[in-house]
Parts: structure tokens; C-alpha cells; sequence
């Protein structure tokens, strides 16, 4: 799987895009190649599958089963301030239920989180700067009852290595040797903090 929404994707990166997927497609006839894109041009490198938001139904019902809360007002406004993005609510959803908090106060936190400010406009970036701004709460939602600070310091590596995926093992190894710079983090306590992340969907494993 390849996702291309970040800045680095350029035309060339496209054309290279096409001719690997011609290989393996050549190479064998079960392998399937999946990219994720905002680019209508990316359109033309095979199958095109949009994908769309949530209907206002949809995200309302994923709302009320996630946190429990019966506020279909308070569930739409954030929804719609989200842009119906399955990510973004799944975000949301988690951080109100782990925080016992309803609608109207998680929507004040997320309007006054200053991602306009950490963030730049990135091409065919057209995601709302709603969900960096969930992204962000639900990694300070963890932090917070992570006083060993491992839950951040495995995100800060995950994030300079492939979007493709990290095995599992090369965490606990990095763990092992003190490479999160806290100090030596046994495999479980990398486990632990594996599931903590993935279940406030900022990450899968």
C-alpha cells in the first residue's frame, strides 16, 4: 500500500509508481498494488476506487457507538467540523470516551489546537486542518497517562521510518538498546505501548 497525500509525491515519483506496479502485476498474477491518493491523475494507474466520507447518518452512528453519547446535535457539529472523515472521528471518538468528555468540550479543544500554525498548506493536501488537530489530541491523550513517556517516544521514531510498516520486532529491538531515548524498554512495554497508540487509531499493527 502507497499513500501519496504529502508534498514529496511529484510527477516523477508517479511515473515511477507505474512502472513498479507493471512488474509486479507481470511478476505475478495474486499480487495487488493499493495507493491511497487526493490526485485525480493518479486515476490512470489502474482500477480507480473512490472513497468517500461518511454520510451525516454514517457519522453519526459511529459517533454514538464509539462514545456512547446520545447527542445527535453535538455529534453532527463535530462531524461536520471533522469533514465526515472516518479517520478524524475515529480520532475523536477515542479521546471522548477515554476522557469521559462530551461533544461541546472536545470540539473547543480542537478548534483551539494552533495546527494552522504547525502546519502548512501541502499539495493535494485537502484534508481539513480538523483532523491533524484530532491527531494531535488524541497523541496529547495518550502522552498524558503515559508517564514512562514511551507511547511518544515510539511515535517520534515511527515517524522518520517507512510509511510502508515497521515490524514489530525492530521496535522492541530499538527498545531493547535505548534507541527511543529514554532508557532500555523491554519488548512488553513496547507492546503495551503499540496497543495504547492503536487504540486511539494513531496507528495499526
Amino acid at each position: 500500500m502507497v499513500d501519496d497525500s504529502s508534498q514529496a509525491f511529484t510527477k516523477r515519483a508517479e511515473s515511477r509508481l507505474r512502472v513498479h506496479a507493471n512488474r509486479i502485476g507481470c511478476a505475478s498474477d495474486s499480487a495487488q498494488v493499493v495507493v491511497t491518493s487526493t490526485r485525480q491523475s493518479m486515476a490512470n494507474v489502474g482500477v480507480h476506487i473512490p472513497v468517500a466520507v461518511f454520510t451525516d447518518e454514517e457519522a453519526l452512528a459511529f459517533l454514538t457507538a464509539r462514545t456512547g453519547r446520545a447527542d445527535a446535535d453535538g455529534a453532527r457539529k463535530l462531524s461536520s467540523e471533522l469533514g465526515w472523515l472516518p479517520l478524524a472521528l475515529a480520532q475523536a471518538s477515542a479521546v471522548i470516551k477515554a476522557q469521559h468528555l462530551d461533544y461541546a468540550v472536545y470540539l473547543d479543544r480542537l478548534r483551539t489546537m494552533p495546527v494552522k500554525k504547525l502546519l502548512g498548506p501541502v499539495e493535494a493536501g485537502q484534508y481539513p486542518h480538523g483532523l491533524a488537530a484530532a491527531v494531535l489530541l488524541s497523541l496529547d491523550g495518550v502522552q498524558s497517562a503515559d508517564d514512562a513517556g514511551i507511547c511518544g517516544a515510539v511515535m517520534d521514531l515511527i515517524s522518520v521510518l517507512s510509511s510502508a510498516g515497521i515490524p514489530r520486532a525492530f521496535l522492541q529491538a530499538a527498545g531493547n538498546c535505548a534507541a527511543f531515548g529514554i532508557r532500555a524498554v523491554p519488548p512488553d512495554e513496547v507492546d503495551d505501548a503499540l496497543a495504547r497508540l492503536a487504540g486511539s487509531s494513531l496507528l495499526t499493527f
